[in-house]
């Protein structure tokens, strides 16, 4: 499993919680999630790093 497929996974598992939101405030490639204001997962890509 590489980095990608991971962070699909946590992805998809994180916007299945009740009360979770994603957002990008951070940047495009910058995804995160919240559930009750409180940030729990945050993700982006590095280039070249695994």
């Amino acid at each position: 499993m590489d980095g990608q497929e991971l962070q699909k996974i946590a992805g998809d598992c994180a916007v299945g919680l009740p009360g979770t939101d994603l957002e990008h405030r951070l940047g495009a490639g910058w995804r995160l999630y919240k559930a009750r204001d409180k940030a729990f997962i945050l993700m982006t890509n590095m280039p070249g790093r695994s």
